[in-house]
């Protein structure tokens, strides 16, 4: 919330960071945003040590 009220997280990410921890609350371990456009981004978000997107988790 403090990222959020600073400014940090804003615009287009708010819903996604919102989705994220609510799944996080809700008993997922990580949550991952990616760009879905980027071909095999879900792979090299996960399969790669530096991946290519943002890893939360609590």
């Amino acid at each position: 919330n403090a990222l959020k009220a600073d400014g940090t997280i804003n615009g287009g990410m708010v819903p996604k960071v919102d989705a994220c921890i609510e799944a996080l609350r809700g008993g997922v371990k990580k949550a991952h945003i990616i760009d879905g456009r980027l071909e095999h981004s879900i792979l090299l978000e996960i399969l790669t040590s530096s991946g290519i997107g943002t890893c939360i988790e609590l």
